[in-house]
């Protein structure tokens, strides 16, 4: 995932870089245009974040798209004073549509602001084995500890970004998201003491993210 991400960014600057001077783009030539997008969220080594999506110019400044966002994620602690391990695995998938208003500065850099919402589908497992010593004697080393849940949710996000092409076919946004979501499931708890399932709720509010996003127009 590293090399992916830094060949990304090599293949960006080089455009940059050595690009030849190109035709000014028109608003009127993104009319019913339609690009593939790419978007990478943060550059964590433990995760895999990102997306593949389409968008399309509907108008000169108006967009709509939609996008399958994955985010794998798998921390393993090493034994310690507390634990004698422990493993954390998350797996989200969502679904969601986009819009876009454009607000254009020049014939190549445009900031925009606009609306994201999505469903989703988050999986997270979380297993932890305490040291002996925050165990009880009869316990031992069987002693686990772990909690699994499965939880569905709607989220809905207000967007600011900008995009700039560096080729006529290509372009590069940064953007900036905040909003919130609902999620709604069940949790299942599996330890030596206990075995229990219950039905849990929650609502995230101020939830924010940043992502860089690579368009490919044909």
């Amino acid at each position: 995932m590293k090399r992916l991400y830094f060949s990304f960014l090599i293949f960006f600057c080089t455009s940059l870089l050595f690009s030849q001077e190109m035709p000014a783009i028109k608003n009127d030539d993104l009319i019913n245009k339609n690009a593939l997008l790419f978007t990478f969220n943060g550059f964590n080594l433990n995760s895999l974040n990102g997306a593949v999506g389409w968008k399309k110019w509907t108008r000169a400044n108006n967009a709509v798209g939609a996008a399958l966002q994955l985010l794998a994620y798998q921390d393993i602690k090493d034994a310690g004073q507390e634990v004698n391990g422990a493993e954390i695995t998350q797996i989200d998938v969502q679904v969601y549509g986009d819009t876009q208003r454009r607000f254009p500065i020049n014939q190549r850099l445009a900031p925009y602001l606009g609306g994201r919402f999505g469903i989703g589908l988050e999986k997270l497992v979380n297993k932890i084995k305490p040291s002996e010593r925050l165990s009880w004697s009869y316990f031992g080393s069987d002693y686990r500890s772990e909690t699994k849940s499965t939880l569905y949710y709607v989220a809905a996000y207000f967007v600011v970004g900008g995009e700039y092409f560096f080729r006529n076919n290509l372009s590069l946004s940064g953007q900036y998201q905040v909003g919130g979501d609902f999620r709604w499931g069940e949790e299942k708890t599996i330890s030596t003491v206990v075995e229990e399932m219950r039905d849990i709720s929650r609502l995230n509010l101020g939830v924010w993210s940043s992502s860089l996003m690579l368009s490919v127009y044909f």
